[in-house]
């Protein structure tokens, strides 16, 4: 009988954390939107995910008319990271993302070539 009452203990504890790390990722599945400046011009950008177990994929608007697919995106938690693809001087360059996934807000840095680009802050769209 104490055994049992051992089993099942474990059995709640280990359902239980299996919830709260569940209900702790945000599924950002949507289109989101943020508002960008630079050199005293404005764009928005609009950024498309799907989430699938893990897996994350979509498009992300780097620049006006400039529209990139994301390569190897993975949701870990709220943590979101992806790569993509972009033209640059005739070549082409990675940029790798990473991201705070929260209900109503993704924070996104970028990096690319070893250097730290900018914060963009999505908003969930309507």
């Amino acid at each position: 009988m104490k055994r049992m009452l051992k089993i099942s203990r474990v059995a709640l504890l280990i359902l239980g954390l299996a919830i709260v790390t569940f209900a702790q990722t945000k599924d950002p599945s949507g289109r989101w939107t943020a508002t960008l400046g630079r050199d005293g011009k404005s764009m928005t950008s609009t950024m498309e995910l799907k989430l699938s177990g893990d897996q994350v994929t979509g498009s992300i608007d780097l620049a006006p008319g400039l529209t990139v697919q994301i390569q190897n995106g993975k949701l870990e938690g709220n943590q979101l990271m992806f790569d993509v693809t972009a033209p640059e001087h005739g070549h082409t360059k990675s940029i790798h993302f990473t991201g705070d996934v929260r209900d109503d807000a993704i924070t996104l840095k970028n990096e690319s070539h070893g250097k730290q680009g900018r914060t963009m802050i999505f908003q969930r769209a309507t």
